[in-house]
């Protein structure tokens, strides 16, 4: 697969992510839990980030449904930053 084919890219990344989300939130074991989906690049428009876009409508649409349950973050794709305290924050309800 070419990893510069952006709509192909997006589509196997929300169906992966849709797949999980269903999952995640069926599953009681989980339901004091947040999954949290980490993106790179959207914020820079990168081709990685542009495919990946597409992923925090459907992350925001699962967070109506299920408030608190799912979360997501952006990390700037030429980021140095050591963004496991930002993920960390996100899972504690920061």
């Amino acid at each position: 697969v070419d990893p510069y084919d952006v709509p192909y890219s997006a589509r196997a990344g929300l169906s992966e992510a849709l797949d999980l989300i269903q999952l995640w939130a069926a599953d009681d074991r989980f339901a004091a839990s947040r999954l949290v989906f980490v993106t790179r690049g959207v914020s820079d428009g990168t081709i990685e980030g542009v495919a990946a876009a597409p992923l925090w409508g459907l992350v925001r649409s699962a967070l109506t449904e299920y408030p608190g349950r799912f979360a997501i973050a952006d990390i700037a794709e030429a980021s140095d930053t050591d963004w496991r305290p930002v993920l960390a924050a996100l899972i504690a309800g920061g």
